[in-house]
């Protein structure tokens, strides 16, 4: 596996986490949306819950602070340069929505299906919140919109 089998962009197919207690859960839904971007040593991902409620605004036209919390909580955004080690891939994050992924490597398990790109990382290891989350990318078309 090399960096070039991941270039170009793919959209976001499905989110599956499977937790300790043996449950799967959709954390943005059965059917979320998102973009992940490999090219020229960096790669940049965007994924958020589908059909995210619009932000109202106050008489100053600024969202409340309760739209900007359920707008945070539905979108994840990350980049940085990735390199691929074996058959992982791993992203060096240096920009994130969540400023506690700012340094961090983001470990994904690499591998390839046809027109899919299957991704799965360990999160949260050694917490009552630990879950193996399993994404699924399909490889789009240069210009593609996302549907």
């Amino acid at each position: 596996m090399t960096p070039d089998d991941f270039e170009g962009n793919w959209s976001l197919v499905s989110w599956e986490a499977d937790h300790l207690d043996h449950t799967t859960s959709s954390p943005f839904g059965a059917d979320p949306v998102g973009v992940i971007s490999y090219g020229g040593g960096r790669m940049s991902c965007h994924m958020a819950v589908r059909g995210r409620a619009s932000l109202a605004r106050d008489a100053e036209g600024v969202p409340t602070e309760a739209e900007r919390a359920r707008a945070f909580v539905t979108y994840v955004a990350y980049a940085g340069p990735f390199e691929v080690v074996g058959s992982d891939v791993i992203h060096h994050v240096d920009v994130s929505l969540f400023p506690g992924w700012v340094g961090i490597d983001l470990v994904r398990a690499a591998r390839f299906e046809g027109d899919l790109l299957h991704l799965t990382a360990l999160m949260n290891a050694g917490t009552a919140n630990e879950a193996t989350h399993r994404l699924v990318w399909r490889a789009m078309a240069p210009g593609a919109r996302l549907s």
